[in-house]
């Protein structure tokens, strides 16, 4: 018997969650191009979106699963930005897209910050 009930929210649903982020999180829709630390530019990208954005941290989707510990570049589409170097420390499916979680290799400035959620 399968069930529909994500893994995440079926944990949660056993035991209550604890908070363990030390930033606070901003929604961050924004599409992003993402790419392996070393990948050249254009040609290893692939399309994605933040969904959340922290000093700390970034939350984005893309179509592929990365694994645990993979270092990468994440760029703002568009406007102008630091691009982000990140650490992915989380990874799940959902419906048709992998969600990552990244620890930042460099926290972000709150201009920084700011830059990114325009």
């Amino acid at each position: 018997m399968s069930s529909n009930v994500p893994a995440e929210e079926a944990t949660s649903a056993a035991q209550p969650a604890e908070e363990r982020r030390a930033a606070v999180r901003y929604r961050c829709l924004r599409d992003c191009v993402v790419r392996l630390e070393g990948a050249t530019p254009g040609i290893g990208d692939w399309p994605g979106m933040t969904y959340d954005l922290s000093v700390l941290g970034v939350g984005f989707t893309i179509l592929y699963p990365l694994a645990l510990g993979t270092e990468l570049v994440i760029e703002k589409f568009g406007r102008s930005a630091r691009p982000l170097r990140a650490k992915v420390v989380r990874s799940v499916p959902l419906e048709f897209v992998w969600m990552h979680g990244c620890q930042l290799v460099t926290p972000l400035t709150e201009e920084e910050l700011q830059e990114w959620l325009k």
